[in-house]
């Protein structure tokens, strides 16, 4: 290992974070979708592109903070990982700024540390299993892994919703107690 090998470990970890980050927001507002149980489009993975700014700037502070963690004890780095990762999605979905999104995320999971422990095992255990079948696996495991945060991040911090039109009933009498159907989603943008 010499030290430009190194360095372009770092460049490329950098690039890969700045270029993933507005798909990874796009993916996680998906899954707020599924959280609430509205559908998604894939035209919505762009949805994330509004934010790419912010979404960058939390995502290099996340990274910045995890490797300088991974580098003191790697289960430092798990529990960080493990801890930050609400933290793009509160800074998407409540607009809030990038510090105080990580500090928030922080706080959530060290308040629910067990419970979310044995979730973030599981789903890890699941990867392993993924990867031993040379893939595959992570055709269902990703997703899979997305809704888990989704729900997560619902049960932590809370949705909120945008409607954006409600149907109206062509035979509605007074006495009918049914809401309309309201369509909405997480995406604020």
């Amino acid at each position: 290992m010499t030290a430009e090998i190194i360095q372009a470990g770092y460049i490329s970890n950098f690039w890969s974070d700045v270029l993933s980050a507005p798909l990874y927001v796009g993916v996680s507002l998906m899954a707020l979708n599924h959280a609430v149980g509205l559908p998604s489009k894939p035209s919505h993975l762009v949805k994330g592109f509004p934010f790419a700014i912010v979404s960058i700037i939390t995502m290099l502070l996340t990274s910045s903070i995890q490797g300088i963690g991974n580098t003191l004890f790697p289960l430092i780095g798990l529990f960080m990982s493990m801890a930050f990762g609400m933290a793009i999605i509160l800074v998407c979905e409540k607009r809030t700024p990038p510090l105080k999104a990580i500090q928030y995320s922080l706080m959530a999971t060290i308040r629910k540390l067990m419970p979310i422990t044995a979730i973030y095992l599981v789903v890890m255990i699941m990867f392993m299993i993924s990867f031993a079948t040379a893939g595959l696996g992570l055709l269902w495991t990703i997703p899979f892994f997305f809704n888990v945060k989704g729900i997560i991040y619902r049960n932590l911090f809370g949705i909120t919703l945008q409607v954006t039109s409600v149907a109206k009933k062509e035979n509605a009498n007074d006495d009918d107690q049914t809401p309309p159907s309201v369509k909405g989603d997480v995406f604020n943008a």
